[in-house]
């Protein structure tokens, strides 16, 4: 049977300014499932630009539907969702970007994890002013000689409470492109870059091509064990 590739998405603007949008959930069972009568589909899903922006009650996305066909997340998607607690991001198996703006000012999400993800490049201002993070567990993809990545101007700047980041285990090569001013702001006492096995070097890289991370003696390099 021929394959054919699917995209989709939630549309510019869908939700915006939904302001007493709580919770969604619809986007559990958004997903599409190949038949044996039906030509094999290769889906690949988008949330488009100001999808949700301005929903300021939103506090839960449930995005477990869309694990492995979200591939991008647009500019200003979640601009000022500022009750976003809990995203799951780290269940996104094949999303590869993330636009800018596209978490500004949404002050209450404590962890962005994309460990589990393919995402290469964080553009600017992409969570600028989450002012409750705390935590950022970064992708292997990030750190494969074969992809170009980078982390973008201003795209965690003013994430004051900022005081964990986590380098992959498995990382294989340095991050290719970092933005000096990508961390500005990121000034928690105590803050600490995690790194597993032997790469206290691409560590080292990492932090040094940050102003606000290698300018300061909050920033330290430690090591965890590889089953953390």
């Amino acid at each position: 049977m021929p394959s054919l590739a699917v995209r989709l998405s939630i549309a510019d603007r869908a939700f915006r300014g939904c302001a007493f949008l709580h919770r969604h959930w619809c986007l559990r069972w958004l997903c599409v499932y190949p038949s044996p009568l039906k030509p094999s589909l290769a889906v690949r899903f988008s949330i488009a630009s100001y999808a949700f922006a301005g929903c300021a009650s939103l506090t839960s996305l449930d995005l477990s539907g869309l694990a492995n066909t979200l591939t991008s997340i647009a500019s200003y998607a979640f601009q000022g969702c500022a009750n976003l607690t809990s995203i799951g991001l780290s269940e996104l198996t094949n999303l590869s970007s993330i636009d800018s703006w596209a978490f500004t000012g949404c002050a209450s999400i404590t962890t962005v994890d994309l460990s589990n993800t393919k995402v290469t490049s964080i553009d600017s201002y992409a969570f600028h002013g989450c002012a409750d993070l705390t935590t950022l567990k970064l992708p292997p993809a990030m750190f494969a000689a074969s992809n170009s990545s980078s982390i973008a101007s201003y795209a965690f700047e003013g994430c004051a409470a900022l005081h964990e980041i986590y380098i992959p285990n498995g990382a294989t090569a340095n991050l290719s492109s970092g933005t000096a001013d990508a961390f500005i702001g990121c000034t928690a006492t105590g803050a600490k870059i995690y790194y597993y096995g032997d790469n206290s070097t691409i560590a080292s890289d990492f932090k040094n091509k940050f102003d606000a991370l290698k300018v300061t003696d909050n920033w330290t390099l430690t090591q965890v064990p590889s089953a953390r």
